[in-house]
């Protein structure tokens, strides 16, 4: 069983651009109504790409991870992957959304459900082709926590010395937060076009 990655991708540009966020949206919701499976691996299909149920569902070679669906329980654009963050289905949005704005940007956040990794990544168009821009945490000697257990794992850790760092699961936020800021820096110093307070945008 593959490890579920949440990714959350805001698409970012002009006014068409908010629009089309919220149609994507929209269009996933209603689809819901008539397609209940909370895990759906065929909507995405059905919905960016004009598949059907009969269609072998969406996988590597079309969104970068072994499966995706929609996570519904996130209140923006979220999905759900196999392995892997969906490089491949964000480079696909950047490269559709680039016709209603050329300067649009695909913001993705994500994370590894052990967590194993988390991290954040911008695309955009550049002379006809979609380039990314990445930074990513490995989380695989980092201990995620809750509160409660806290004292209890660090104690434990100084001795056996298995993790580096011992984080709260609220922390991933800031780990994440890194990543976004390392990624925006890559991408701006290349594109001195892109506006300081991109920046600030989060999914």
């Amino acid at each position: 069983m593959a490890n579920n990655v949440t990714c959350r991708i805001l698409l970012i540009g002009n006014e068409s651009i908010n629009q089309l966020n919220d149609q994507i949206k929209q269009r996933i919701s209603d689809d819901i109504l008539i397609n209940t499976d909370f895990d759906d691996i065929y909507r995405v299909g059905r919905i960016f790409y004009g598949r059907s149920n009969e269609d072998e569902p969406l996988g590597y070679d079309e969104v970068g991870a072994k499966w995706i669906y929609d996570d519904q329980g996130y209140g923006g654009l979220g999905f759900v992957s196999g392995w892997d963050p969906v490089y491949k289905f964000q480079d696909y949005l950047a490269l559709h959304a680039s016709k209603l704005d050329p300067k649009v940007i695909v913001l993705m956040e994500y994370e590894d459900e052990s967590p194993e990794f988390v991290g954040a990544r911008y695309a955009l168009m550049n002379s006809g082709n979609v380039v990314g821009y990445e930074s990513k945490t490995d989380l695989s000697d980092i201990l995620v926590t809750d509160q409660s257990s806290l004292d209890d794992e660090i104690n434990e850790n100084n001795e056996t010395g298995n993790y580096r760092e011992i984080i709260l699961w609220e922390d991933l936020t800031s780990k994440i937060d890194e990543c976004k800021d390392a990624a925006f820096k890559a991408m701006k110093k290349e594109n001195p076009w892109i506006p300081a307070d991109y920046k600030k945008i989060s999914t």
